[in-house]
């Protein structure tokens, strides 16, 4: 218990001293708000919540389905060890699927993304092969090795198909964003380092791996205010999507800017425009605009 205590403690005083910082990432990363009404929301997240668990365990599920499918039989015995085992189990995922459906209905969570199922789904395999252990299976037949064979051709050619897609066709098109032709762009307008505002927090983070001694604002995560890095005046980039606001500088960025970097509109050059195609595509374009501010405008470090 002293060890357990040990390894939560840090993660405890986040939550206690650092409560707009929580705010601001349960918000974005649950997409907290629900459009077109609440019972629409409610109906986004439980669809959400199936759907990523679906996704987390696929394909292993289907196979399971499949080879084991007497497992999830309600009349599989148990001896008194392994019924306590199975228990716990049991126990861990509704307790973990309860916890799921109230950040929904209470807390207006509408996007439950497949990767945080790992901390609800990770027993999974182990919960069902406990039971198939109980059943004292035969030996596998010829067509479940068929299977599992079928099973791994098939996922073989689903990656080298999926690394043979063209980027046109992406659903997250900013992984095939050329990050470091947007850093050489910006250089090549003036920006050397200081402050990057940018309206995608996706945007932001890549930029920083090529502007490491910046500091990165973002309105994903507004509540979020980094330290300065540095005690000399530096630049203010603020950057957006020109494809879904336009060139010209979205408003609620430059009252961002205003209120948090003390800058002013008028201080701004003109906005620019930065037009690359997307990696493995020759179809798609991604198109982000910035306006720079000089050194010294306001409180960019």
């Amino acid at each position: 218990m002293l060890i357990a205590a040990l390894m939560v403690a840090p993660h405890l005083l986040w939550v206690m001293f650092g409560p707009k910082l929580l705010r601001g990432a349960f918000t974005g990363a649950l997409q907290v708000g629900w459009k077109g009404g609440y019972w629409q929301g409610v109906a986004t997240g439980l669809a959400s919540i199936l759907r990523s668990s679906f996704d987390f365990l696929a394909p292993a599920i289907v196979v399971w389905a499949v080879l084991f499918w007497r497992a999830f039989s309600r009349r599989v015995p148990a001896t008194t060890e392994s019924l306590a085992m199975r228990r716990l189990f049991d126990r861990w995922l509704v307790l973990s699927y309860v916890v799921l459906v109230v950040g929904v209905v209470f807390a207006g969570a509408s996007n439950i993304k497949y990767h945080y199922m790992v901390v609800v789904l990770l027993p999974a395999p182990i919960w069902l092969f406990l039971r198939w252990r109980d059943l004292d299976p035969p030996e596998w037949p010829g067509r479940a090795f068929a299977l599992l064979t079928l099973v791994a051709v098939a996922a073989v050619f689903v990656v080298v198909g999926v690394r043979g897609v063209d980027a046109s066709r992406c659903g997250r098109c900013y992984l095939h964003w050329d990050y470091a032709g947007v850093a050489a762009k910006l250089r090549e307008a003036g920006f050397i380092g200081g402050t990057i505002l940018a309206d995608d927090h996706h945007v932001g983070g890549n930029l920083r791996t090529y502007f490491p001694e910046s500091r990165l604002f973002t309105l994903k995560f507004e509540q979020f205010v980094p330290p300065r890095r540095t005690t000399t005046q530096g630049q203010c980039l603020i950057i957006w999507d020109a494809s879904q606001e336009g060139l010209e500088l979205p408003e609620d960025m430059m009252g961002f800017a205003r209120i948090s970097l003390s800058v002013h509109p008028d201080e701004a050059g003109q906005p620019g425009l930065i037009e690359l195609p997307y990696r493995g595509s020759a179809k798609k374009f991604l198109k982000l605009g910035y306006v720079l501010f000089p050194t010294g405008s306001g409180g960019c470090t």
